[in-house]
């Protein structure tokens, strides 16, 4: 992900049409509510893998400073996809990943 202009690593977990939890490295400050993020990750979209980017909005941060905190991270809402095609493979990846579970 990208923030403050500058890049860094996470894992994006917990996925919703409308936002996700960014798991972000120990070494790697939290953003702060409010700021913006852009974020861009591979999504399984068969035949093969599509690269999904998107800007989000922190929400909510989990961990404060302490950087060995369990489930340190950050909540995100998604704001805009950088394509009609991102947010088409995300959402059917949505839909895909609730149906696997026995969701709605």
């Amino acid at each position: 992900y990208l923030t403050s202009g500058r890049h860094r690593s996470g894992v994006v977990q917990d996925f919703s049409r409308h936002g996700m939890f960014l798991a972000i490295q120990d070494e790697d400050p939290l953003p702060l509510p409010g700021a913006m993020v852009r974020v861009e990750f591979p999504v399984p979209s068969s035949p093969s893998v599509y690269m999904v980017g998107l800007m989000a909005e922190v929400r909510w941060i989990h961990g404060g400073h302490s950087s060995n905190t369990p489930g340190r991270g950050a909540g995100v809402q998604i704001l805009t996809f950088d394509s009609a095609w991102g947010r088409e493979v995300y959402e059917n990846y949505i839909d895909d990943l609730l149906t696997e579970r026995g969701g709605p």
